[in-house]
């Protein structure tokens, strides 16, 4: 980074994201290159690394590459403003998963002492997986999840279908597969 430029995959390895996104970004005007070389190389500097950071962090917020582009161009974002709502926003999806992690400890344990779950166990915890759920299965494997849940006719069948989608879900997890994945039905 001589001089505060920074290449392309330079900029790409600092921030996670691909040579490819950049190149995107550069075609629909959401972040232009400082420079380009004669050599058609983009550098970027360190307004760009801000720029780049305003982008990732509303993309994180669920806006759209054009909604972002209309943000940049027609007003000056406070990153400040940005970074305490991502702060907020993570503050938030952790006491999320502390609840969820304490409440799968519990049911961890019910099924390690006895094997033998209630469906007001598994209704406990639906709620947070729901939080998340469409990161890992489609729309359409999740309404199947819940039209399943909602057919169960004894606690006993709850428990080992719960059991196996548990075990789905863990292998995807662990293997980081999409949520459209065959494994994930």
């Amino acid at each position: 980074m001589a001089n505060n430029f920074i290449k392309i995959g330079d900029l790409a390895n600092m921030t996670g994201i691909t040579v490819r996104t950049l190149h995107y970004y550069d075609e629909i005007g959401l972040l232009k290159p400082y420079q380009v070389t004669e050599k058609g190389h983009r550098i970027y500097n360190m307004q760009s690394v801000k720029v780049l950071y305003q982008i990732i962090a509303m993309k994180d917020m669920g806006f759209s590459p054009d909604e972002i582009k209309d943000l940049i161009l027609s007003k000056d974002i406070d990153i400040l403003s940005l970074i305490e709502i991502q702060l907020s926003n993570v503050q938030e999806e952790i006491v999320q998963k502390q609840q969820l992690f304490g409440k799968l400890l519990k049911l961890k344990e019910r099924i390690k002492d006895n094997k033998n779950l209630s469906l007001e166990d598994i209704q406990e915890i639906v709620p947070f997986i729901n939080l998340s759920a469409d990161k890992f299965f489609t729309k359409e494997q999740l309404v199947e999840l819940k039209d399943r849940l909602s057919s169960f006719n004894s606690e006993k069948e709850a428990g080992s279908e719960w059991l196996e989608f548990i075990s789905k879900l863990k292998y995807c997890y662990k293997n980081k597969l999409s949520k459209t994945d065959i494994t994930a039905i």
